[in-house]
Order: C-alpha cells, then sequence, then structure tokens
C-alpha cells in the first residue's frame, strides 16, 4: 500500500470519529489526529490509529455512562472500522495489546 492511500484511508477513518465522538473538546482532538494522518511519515500512523482507539474508547465509555445506546453502538461502530483497517494495513498490531481487538477478552 502507498503511503497516500494509509494516510487517505486513516484520514476518512478519523474524519468519521470526530463526527461521532461528543463534546467540543473530542472533536477537536479528533480533528488533529485526522490532519496529522495527513502529514506525518507512514512510521507514525499507527500511532495515531492508537491514539484515535484510545478517544473512540472515551466516547464509547461516555455514551454508555449516559445510558445513549444508539450513540454507543454508532461510536463503536466507527472505531472497529479504525481497529480493522490498523491491522489490516499493519499499522498495529493486534497482539501488541492484549484485549485491544473488539470481542475479545483481555488475556492474563
Amino acid at each position: 500500500m502507498t503511503r497516500q492511500y494509509l494516510s487517505g484511508e486513516l484520514s476518512v477513518r478519523l474524519g468519521d470519529l470526530e463526527s461521532v465522538v461528543g463534546g467540543a473538546e473530542q472533536r477537536r482532538l479528533a480533528a488533529q489526529l485526522r490532519r496529522d494522518a495527513e502529514r506525518v511519515p507512514t512510521g507514525c500512523l499507527g500511532s495515531l490509529v492508537w491514539r484515535g482507539l484510545r478517544l473512540g474508547e472515551e466516547a464509547c465509555q461516555l455514551a454508555l455512562e449516559e445510558g445513549d445506546w444508539r450513540e454507543f453502538l454508532q461510536r463503536m461502530a466507527v472505531c472497529t472500522s479504525l481497529w480493522e483497517f490498523g491491522v489490516c494495513s499493519g499499522l498495529i498490531d493486534p497482539a501488541a495489546t492484549p484485549g485491544a481487538r473488539p470481542g475479545v477478552p483481555e488475556r492474563p
């Protein structure tokens, strides 16, 4: 995959994240991640995926705390897409962090 493809696809997914996170600060952080994805070297894209996933996890947790299942499911779908892209593109290694894969329990 070319650097342009990787950064473009990551930018799209981070844009999706930006559209579903709650609060101005989370949207600002997601927008910054998206801009960074378009500018940083390929070797740095994996860390942007992880940062996006952490931001998405916080957004999902907030939706759960508010009892908003619709919002939770929407945010989870965006996070799942981001995670799958990161793994399939080789930007992140799911074995590097136990329990990082959606639906897979943390290993002891």
